[in-house]
């Protein structure tokens, strides 16, 4: 959603990312969007309210689908996990390390060990890139990316999410061995003649191998 007419809220709502506002009632988080835009999640445990609050931003604002909101999370390059994809990264594989997502300084948790001396030994070789791909079919969760010209599967990187733009080009995040994605080196499995473009992401990521 956009604010420029904040009497769509209650109250001002919170100015930075992830920062957080709190009545009785209602909390509203500020989550990260692409340039120009703005979103919020809202969570109420009053049906009136709630009620309230969808009849007022529907008349100031225009709705949208699940795809759209899809869309939104991959431009903020916020990764959603699928059952496809369950165990098959590191915390900062995908970026939570930048997005604020994991604490190093609070535990325990499944993978921690893992995950801490990823962070403080400096091993990392894959990362989430954000990309448009022109491809006859848009992959889903879980889709292999292999070397350009390999016969099969090389564990070079795997498919996040992905939603269409057109009709023959989408948008998706994954995560790829850091050397091959610069390099432009990959191609869907099974779409030999897919492009992968990559974009920015909306934060700064160190992604050379280190």
């Amino acid at each position: 959603m956009t604010i420029s007419d904040e009497g769509i809220f209650d109250s001002p709502p919170p100015s930075a990312v992830n920062q957080v506002s709190q009545t009785d009632s209602l909390i509203t988080l500020r989550l990260a969007a692409p340039p120009g835009q703005s979103r919020f999640l809202l969570l109420s445990n009053n049906a009136d309210e709630a009620v309230r609050l969808w009849r007022n931003f529907t008349a100031h604002l225009a709705v949208n689908d699940e795809q759209h909101w899809k869309l939104m999370e991959i431009l903020a390059g916020i990764p959603t996990l699928y059952p496809a994809t369950q165990q098959a990264f590191v915390l900062q594989m995908c970026n939570l390390d930048q997005l604020e997502g994991v604490s190093f300084k609070k535990g325990c948790y499944p993978g921690q060990e893992v995950v801490a001396r990823t962070h403080y030994l400096g091993k990392l070789k894959r990362r989430m890139f954000l990309a448009e791909i022109h491809a006859n079919e848009c992959p889903l969760p879980g889709h292999e990316l292999t070397s350009r010209g390999a016969d099969g599967a090389d564990g070079s990187g795997k498919i996040v999410d992905a939603v269409y733009t057109t009709d023959d080009t989408c948008l998706a995040l994954f995560v790829a061995v850091i050397a091959k994605a610069e390099a432009e080196q990959l191609v869907l499995l099974g779409q030999p003649d897919s492009h992968i473009r990559l974009l920015s992401l909306p934060y700064a990521v160190a992604v050379t191998e280190q």
